[in-house]
């Protein structure tokens, strides 16, 4: 999964998915685990049942950024 995320003053205010290869229900949850991890400002956040791979490959591409921005 290959990702863009917006910071402003510190805090991700944007996460794009820009490319994936996931299957039709993981593509669906994608933008409920976006809303999560910019409410709560991690990218760790709690997987939704039966998208556990979509969650996993969104909070390493997401982790990935954060760690690029606070370098």
């Amino acid at each position: 999964m290959k990702v863009r995320v917006t910071f402003q003053k510190g805090k991700m205010t944007n996460i794009e998915v820009l490319e994936h290869n996931d299957v039709p229900f993981g593509a669906d949850a994608i933008p409920r685990y976006i809303s999560s991890m910019l409410n709560s400002q991690t990218a760790n956040v709690d997987a939704i049942s039966n998208a556990t791979m979509t969650a996993r490959a969104l909070h390493e591409a997401v982790q990935q950024c954060i760690e690029q921005a606070n370098q």
